[in-house]
């Protein structure tokens, strides 16, 4: 009776573990399938599997803030939130984009926290998985932009994500605002 009752259980067991897997395929499945959909619904101007390629010699990182010095000598009072909607939107950008207020305090990317900003804005990908982040800061005084830089540089952590890493960190200063980008060399 004993060794029916263990058989019974044991099958038992294995039963609920095929249907489990069987739920988790169908629920991974539905997950993918409404994760496109939200990403589709909120893409803009980026689609990915564009044709874009960079120009020979400048890494994706550097692209970037190229744009960014265009923004700032186009219009130099533009708000962190604006820098970071125009940044997201860059054509070299091939994933689907999002924009975040950046608090001081603990931010992704960081060892430690990060304060001493007026404002601040992330940009970044949608989903996770892309080593890809960045900032924009307004500062008080422009005389604290190039303290600010180093304490950014010396606190960065490319690895800061699981299991992606950054291969290029970018941080510059235009005035009183502060450009802060951790990429992978290229865009694709």
């Amino acid at each position: 009776m004993k060794k029916f009752l263990l058989i019974s259980i044991i099958l038992s067991m294995l039963l609920c573990f095929t249907a489990c897997a069987k739920d988790e395929d169908v629920s991974l499945s539905q997950i993918e399938t409404t994760q496109e959909e939200t990403t589709d619904s909120l893409s803009g101007d980026n689609s990915q599997g564009s044709d874009f390629n960079l120009p020979e010699g400048v890494t994706f990182a550097q692209y970037i803030f190229e744009d960014f010095k265009g923004l700032m000598s186009e219009n130099s009072d533009m708000t962190t939130e604006q820098l970071a909607d125009e940044l997201i939107k860059n054509e070299a950008i091939l994933f689907d984009g999002v924009t975040n207020s950046a608090e001081p305090g603990f931010l992704q990317g960081f060892d430690t926290e990060i304060t001493g900003f007026k404002s601040g804005s992330m940009f970044g990908p949608f989903i996770s998985s892309i080593p890809f982040i960045g900032y924009v800061f307004e500062l008080e005084n422009e005389s604290e932009a190039e303290a600010f830089v180093e304490t950014l540089k010396s606190n960065a952590n490319p690895a800061w994500q699981v299991c992606v890493e950054a291969e290029e960190t970018v941080c510059e200063s235009i005035g009183n605002k502060v450009f802060f980008v951790m990429a992978p060399l290229s865009n694709s």
